[in-house]
C-alpha cells in the first residue's frame, strides 16, 4: 500500500483566458499481483483574468499489467467547482514504464503515457472528448519516493500544460 500527498501547479491557456491552477492532494493505491486500485482527493484554487475559483476533486483508477512494463487504466474523475458546477469524466490510459535498479536503496523509472478522456456529465463549453499524452520520472530510495511528470492534454479549443512534484513515503 502507498500514501502520499502533493502539490500541482497547472497553466492552461485559452482563446480566451489564461488560467493559473494551485491544487494540494492526497493519494493511495493498493496492489495485488498485476492489477491496482488507487485514489486521489485534491482540492485546488485556479486564477482566472478576473475570478478565483475553487475546485474539489475525486478519482478512482483501476488498472492492471497487460506486457511487460505496458500497464492500461481505466477510471474516473469527479469535480465540482465552487459548489455550483459538476464534471464527471471516465478515463482510459496506457503508460509505458521502465524500473532501472541502481544499487540496493535506489530505483528510478522513465515512464510515458497516452490516453484519452470523456465527459459523462458535465456543466462547460469544452469539448467532451480529449487526448493526453505525457512523460516522467520516478526515482525510490528505500520507502521513499519523489515523482515528477509533465502531463500535455487538448480539446477542440483547449490545450492544458501541467506539471507536478509528487513525494510519497511507502508503508
Amino acid at each position: 500500500m502507498t500514501v502520499g500527498a502533493g502539490y500541482i501547479y497547472g497553466i492552461t491557456d485559452m482563446p480566451s483566458e489564461n488560467i493559473d491552477s494551485h491544487t494540494g492532494f492526497i493519494y493511495s493505491r493498493y496492489q495485488h499481483g498485476e492489477v491496482y486500485v488507487r485514489g486521489i482527493l485534491s482540492y485546488g484554487l485556479s486564477q482566472y483574468s478576473n475570478i478565483d475559483v475553487k475546485n474539489f476533486g475525486a478519482q478512482a483508477f483501476f488498472g492492471k499489467e497487460i506486457m511487460p512494463n505496458v500497464t492500461f487504466e481505466i477510471g474516473g474523475r469527479y469535480n465540482n467547482f465552487d459548489l455550483k458546477s459538476d464534471l464527471l469524466t471516465a478515463v482510459g490510459n496506457v503508460e509505458y514504464k521502465r524500473n532501472f535498479v541502481v544499487n540496493s536503496a535506489i530505483t528510478m523509472a522513465p515512464k510515458a503515457n497516452f490516453g484519452i478522456s470523456s465527459d459523462v456529465a458535465k456543466n462547460s463549453d469544452l469539448e467532451p472528448c480529449g487526448l493526453n499524452a505525457g512523460v516522467g520520472f520516478d526515482m525510490q530510495y528505500h520507502k521513499f519516493a519523489v515523482v515528477l511528470n509533465y502531463d500535455f492534454e487538448v480539446r477542440h479549443n483547449y490545450i492544458g500544460h501541467t506539471g507536478y512534484l509528487k513525494m510519497k513515503y511507502i508503508f
